[in-house]
């Protein structure tokens, strides 16, 4: 069902010559463990920190920006252990005009796209439900949470219905 193969992920250099700049990370340090998570068909690279009661944070279209970063880093300071999957784009890659119209076309001739406008079952949404379990399993409690954005909240709503996702936002 899920596949945790765990590491940290060091920074990287970018020097592609895209919009990003000539110096970026993956915005997740050190103190995240990396692994990708399979589950539904998919593969998705989630990044996990914290103790305590589970939320699982799934980032907005272009993706793990610095400020999706930033929440988690305040979420996991609350005391939280909290898990941020890849689904989309380039972890901390800032958010520039070019890379939001990139990502929203890659977002609209997906798969995924394609199954939510045929009001179909939604692979993402399957594997959003997978990983809640799996981080319900990790971290134990009474269920975890699940924040999605604009576009994501909806992701974060349908997974609702799993058992271990007791607070979508």
């Amino acid at each position: 069902m899920s596949s945790p193969e765990r590491d940290t992920i060091p920074a990287r250099r970018a020097s592609d010559g895209d919009d990003r700049g000539s110096d970026v990370s993956d915005g997740f340090d050190e103190r995240w463990d990396a692994a990708d998570f399979t589950a539904a068909g998919l593969t998705h690279r989630v990044f996990r920190r914290g103790t305590g009661p589970g939320v699982v944070l799934v980032p907005e279209i272009p993706g793990a920006t610095p400020e999706v970063i930033g929440l988690a880093d305040l979420l996991v300071e609350a005391g939280v252990r909290v898990a941020v999957p890849s689904i989309i784009g380039t972890p901390g890659r800032p958010a520039t005009g070019g890379y939001l119209a990139a990502s929203a076309l890659r977002m609209c001739v997906s798969r995924e796209f394609a199954a939510f406008a045929r009001r179909a079952d939604r692979p993402v949404t399957s594997y959003l439900r997978a990983l809640a379990r799996d981080l319900h399993t990790e971290s134990g409690g009474a269920g975890v949470g699940m924040i999605g954005m604009c576009f994501s909240g909806g992701f974060a709503l349908a997974a609702a219905v799993e058992p271990a996702v007791i607070a979508p936002v």
